[in-house]
């Protein structure tokens, strides 16, 4: 009966004949966005003594086609000293529902996590994304969003882009290493420091 917007909607009632058994008003094949009213109008049907029906309630339509996009990432992408962000957020052009298996990371550190260890903000434009970064130095970090994602609006239009980088971080700095302590003069490296160990011991 009204809108707003530019909504266009296909509405189908079944059974188009029988209303003995009442009726289903069917809303599909939406396109555009906006909302409208939907109202049965006083009249449209009658029983089989001939009383005719009454106006409805209304009832609101709100169609929703835009597909979300990713606007822009704090922090941005780029060089960093030491280490990289603990976290990240995504800022998205709407609210969006997302969890951790919707994002990947990769990073040139061993032992680090292919996925955020937890995503909070879901439900909102801003979802934020723990890296769970497992060492400090010279790395790479790119965080796409998975080719196999479930990222979607409140209304179910789901993120286009699949495999799509979103942050690339880099850290200047020594190499990240892992070892374990040597002994009787054998080399160690702890952390980027690399020596001699001058004598043997027990544990």
């Amino acid at each position: 009966t009204s809108s707003s917007g530019t909504p266009s909607c296909t509405i189908a009632f079944s059974p188009s004949t029988d209303y003995n058994v009442g009726g289903t008003i069917t809303v599909s094949s939406c396109s555009g966005n906006g909302s409208f009213t939907l109202r049965v109008v006083a009249g449209a049907a009658k029983d089989p003594l001939n009383n005719l029906s009454t106006t409805s309630n209304d009832i609101t339509i709100n169609v929703d086609t835009t597909i979300p996009t990713v606007v822009s990432t704090t922090p941005v992408s780029g060089n960093f000293t030491g280490t990289t962000p603990n976290t990240l957020v995504v800022n998205f052009s709407e609210a969006v529902n997302a969890q951790a298996s919707d994002f990947t990371i990769t990073s040139t550190c061993p032992g680090s996590s292919a996925q955020p260890s937890s995503v909070s903000g879901s439900g909102s434009n801003a979802i934020t994304l723990n890296l769970n970064r497992s060492c400090d130095g010279k790395q790479t970090v790119l965080v796409n969003v998975s080719s196999s994602h479930n990222i979607t609006d409140l209304a179910g239009n789901r993120l286009a882009s699949s495999n799509l980088k979103i942050a690339e971080f880099t850290v200047l700095g020594t190499p990240c290493s892992k070892s374990t302590l040597g002994t009787n003069g054998s080399s160690t490296s702890i952390a980027g420091w690399s020596g001699t160990d001058p004598s043997p011991r027990s544990e």
